[in-house]
């Protein structure tokens, strides 16, 4: 089959990609760094653009019988909040209609949303495909957004597939990578006086490529929801164990934070304009205490085995940060 994925040079893109080219497809791939793409390798046919290109013009770069389009690219994190819905919201939109336009066959269009478009679970210990999404953030907000124009407007006009991942970990993932540092350093913030009690579904990234793999080879309903999540739901406690188990059990102190204080250091984050990852909107994800999603749809409709628990991922996660030197 033919793919086009995007954000090909990020974490799950360039996984992605590694796959599709391993089981003998032929591989599209939309970058915006050369310099990245060369470093992660990536795989198959490199597109340069980016979903801010007026129009998406590079789209008329692809053959017009592409099979299936996997939509990995967006931002995660931002300081601007209406970031999020200019490039999770609006891009997506040009380039599905503009991808819509030029492919000449029904295809496939996966979108990569995330559990923060449903919320964190709030009246029930784990949420499901069928429960009314609450999310807490713009960036959760911003990708439920996109999924509802997606779900009312490409009816008839393609195959639409959502794919709703937790916390994803592996090899190449800059946003864990911040936990390990402080382990390194020896001294671990804690979010909250009972932040070490919070509760996360987690999936590996190996494990939400081939949830993708599989959805794109399986006859699904239009729109259809998939959670892709490892059964195991862990603690910021046991996070941060497994962290240290493959890090040689350091000493460590662990601080915990008040929330109060996390918000107002959130705050004068977003009011400074200081470019690090606890902004205001993050924030909103992480004062709740249960982000557990059930993958139970997955494992049944896709027959989706997820087969690496907390302890291995970590431990090749950390394995993959010692060779690119990320922890020197």
């Amino acid at each position: 089959m033919k793919f086009l994925v995007t954000g090909a040079t990020g974490f799950v893109g360039s996984h992605l990609c590694d796959q599709l080219e391993r089981e003998g497809h032929e591989v599209y791939a939309l970058v915006r760094s050369e310099k990245k793409a060369k470093e992660f390798n990536v795989k198959g046919t490199l597109l340069f653009g980016d979903l801010s290109a007026k129009k998406c013009e590079w789209v008329d770069h692809l053959p017009t019988d592409i099979d299936v389009v996997v939509h990995t690219a967006g931002i995660v994190h931002s300081l601007d909040t209406q970031a999020f819905y200019e490039v999770n919201y609006e891009a997506t939109k040009t380039l599905s209609n503009k991808l819509c336009e030029h492919l000449t066959n029904q295809f496939k269009f996966i979108f990569i949303s995330s559990l923060a478009a449903a919320g964190p679970a709030v009246n029930k210990e784990i949420i499901d495909e069928e429960d009314i999404p609450t999310p807490v953030s713009d960036y959760g907000k911003s990708k439920l957004q996109t999924e509802l124009w997606l779900k009312e407007n490409l009816r008839d006009r393609c195959d639409l597939v959502i794919i709703r991942p937790p916390m994803v970990i592996g090899p190449r993932d800059v946003a864990i990578l911040d936990v390990f540092k402080m382990v390194q350093s020896k001294v671990i913030l804690i979010p909250g006086l009972n932040g070490e009690n919070k509760s996360y579904s987690f999936v590996n990234v190996f494990d939400l490529c081939e949830t993708i793999y599989k959805t794109a080879n399986t006859k699904t309903r239009f729109g259809d929801i998939f959670y892709s999540s490892h059964p195991q739901v862990i603690t910021m406690r046991e996070l941060n164990s497994e962290i240290k188990k493959s890090m040689g059990n350091p000493r460590t102190l662990s601080i915990k934070a008040p929330k109060l204080l996390m918000k107002f250091i959130a705050s004068l984050v977003g009011l400074l304009k200081i470019d690090v990852r606890l902004t205001p909107d993050k924030y909103n994800e992480i004062a709740p205490d249960r982000w557990v999603c059930s993958g139970e749809k997955s494992r049944v409709v896709l027959s989706q085995d997820y087969t690496w628990n907390i302890s291995k991922t970590i431990e090749m996660t950390y394995n993959d940060y010692k060779e690119r030197g990320w922890l020197n």
